[in-house]
């Protein structure tokens, strides 16, 4: 099972992170959310050297991949599903 992770800030507001967190829920994956504010996530992120919010990852329970921000989100998660449209319909396109 594929699962999702987003580091997020609740607080200052983050609208990006709320727009990735909506994409995830639209596409319905499953994630877990981690709110940067929280010391051991806070130190763990400063020490990976991320420096924006949010920052997603995907797990297929063998590597932990960072695909980035939501624009990265975004265009990872079209490019999977038009991946997945021209495995079920070889002959198009």
């Amino acid at each position: 099972m594929i699962w999702y992770t987003l580091y997020s800030r609740k607080e200052p507001h983050c609208p990006w992170c709320d727009k990735a967190r909506e994409l995830l829920q639209i596409y319905g994956l499953n994630y877990y959310e981690y709110d940067l504010e929280d010391d051991g996530v806070k130190q763990m992120f400063s020490e990976q050297g991320y420096k924006t919010v949010p920052q997603v990852f995907i797990n297929d329970g063998k590597t932990n991949k960072n695909i980035g921000g939501y624009n990265a989100l975004e265009r990872y998660l079209q490019d999977v599903q038009k991946e997945a449209q021209r495995t079920r319909n070889p002959n198009c396109g």
